[in-house]
């Protein structure tokens, strides 16, 4: 806006951000630190966030399904996961150490399954490393 303020909470924008933390967008092939992504400490562990479809799939999918178990019903015991419908589209392992998994499950901030990527709110360190190891790739 004119008076630099965001339009969201009216605060002024040409104030910088003194947060330690900020959102990151990555998606399977980021590379990461050897660091907690919410506390910034060294750790090798990693949770896996992953990106699953959502309900069913289409109604002809499931009718040609429907039409195979007519025909040989015990073929539903080797497909089940046809039937459940939220299938993995991707899963991305991001640094967690025990201590951060131990306060709280490592949540999101979004998941994209169209485009195969996910925000995570992480400490600024984190962040830049992140994006540091990722240029130079």
């Amino acid at each position: 806006m004119a008076n630099h303020a965001c339009p969201a909470c009216q605060k002024d924008v040409r104030v910088p951000n003194t947060s330690p933390f900020t959102r990151l967008t990555v998606t399977p092939t980021t590379a990461f630190p050897d660091r907690c992504c919410a506390c910034g400490d060294a750790t090798t562990l990693r949770v896996p966030i992953i990106g699953k479809s959502h309900g069913a799939d289409a109604l002809w999918v499931r009718l040609l399904v429907g039409a195979a178990l007519l025909l040989k019903p015990l073929s539903l015991l080797e497909h089940k996961d046809v039937l459940v419908g939220d299938t993995e589209l991707f899963r991305i392992d991001v640094p967690y150490c025990q201590a951060c998994k131990k306060k709280a499950p490592l949540q999101p901030e979004f998941i994209n399954t169209k485009q195969g990527t996910i925000e995570l709110k992480v400490m600024r360190v984190f962040a830049d490393e992140v994006r540091a190891l990722n240029a130079r790739a």
